[in-house]
């Protein structure tokens, strides 16, 4: 039997949460016996690479800010055509030779407008191949920009009819529904998929050490992201304030957060708190 091939494309811009899904979702199709090309257009996170699907490494843009409009490259230069144009050509040499017969898009057309110069090449060679892939969106459960915006949300469902087939929303509807912050969702009909949420799987509870780990702390998180560093200080600091300072609190910090941030972190638990707070990667 001929092995069912797919191309993965994801492009994180600040945080490194879209990159994690990407991979989990890729290594499990892997798992089930899909060849897996993972695309990713980010800047590399040391120890987040899949394990078993491919891997490919466009030359790495991200955002110049929370704002998110400006590109920068991996050097903090801004975007120039050059880059946009060996980016596209990486992206269709790509899938001329994957010819995959799956091409699974993170985030857009739901999010990720200013990769459209890449994406849109992308999608109009994948729908006019001969053999032409499904093409699925890949989202999660809340949508970030534009969704109190009527025209934005409606261009969305415009590219969405216009190229995908299905989009498959990582979340669990009975806690966020997909239309608290995309309105359109009557009109995707059938095409939409709920998956639950992705994680990685969970780990051996079959000794006592591990079935206890974590039960009765106070967890703090904001992602993998640099952005989270003043939340995770600020709870530190907040900690005996709460009427949960008597147990231990574990804040995780993500690969965004640089080693001396990380280091300052760790510090500034144990001078409040001593033992009380754990700072560890998340």
């Amino acid at each position: 039997m001929t092995q069912l091939r797919a191309l993965v494309y994801v492009q994180h811009l600040l945080g490194t949460g879209h990159l994690k899904r990407a991979i989990l979702v890729s290594d499990a199709m892997a798992r089930a016996g899909l060849e897996v090309t993972l695309v990713s257009g980010g800047l590399p996170v040391p120890g987040l690479e899949p394990s078993l699907a491919r891997w490919v490494q466009l030359p790495p843009v991200a955002a110049a800010d929370l704002g998110f409009k400006n590109l920068v490259d991996e050097s903090g230069r801004p975007v120039d055509e050059s880059l946009r144009q060996r980016r596209r050509d990486a992206l269709l040499t790509l899938l001329r030779e994957t010819g995959p017969q799956l091409l699974l898009v993170e985030l857009f057309p739901f999010g990720r407008r200013q990769m459209r110069f890449e994406l849109l090449p992308l999608l109009d060679a994948a729908r006019q191949a001969a053999d032409r892939p499904l093409i699925v969106s890949s989202v999660r459960d809340v949508l970030g920009g534009g969704q109190k915006d009527p025209q934005r949300q409606q261009r969305m469902l415009e590219l969405f009819d216009r190229y995908f087939d299905h989009v498959l929303v990582h979340a669990d509807p009975s806690l966020v529904p997909f239309e608290r912050t995309f309105t359109h969702v009557p009109e995707l009909g059938a095409r939409l998929h709920y998956t639950g949420y992705v994680v990685d799987p969970l780990p051996d509870s079959g000794t006592s050490a591990t079935a206890r780990l974590g039960r009765g702390e106070v967890l703090v998180s904001a992602g993998g992201g640099a952005v989270g560093q003043g939340l995770l200080e600020t709870a530190i600091r907040a900690r005996g304030l709460t009427r949960l300072s008597g147990e231990r609190w574990r804040v995780l910090a993500g690969a965004g957060i640089g080693a001396p941030a990380f280091a300052e972190l760790g510090a500034l638990a144990r001078e409040l708190h001593d033992d009380g707070v754990v700072v560890e990667r998340n």
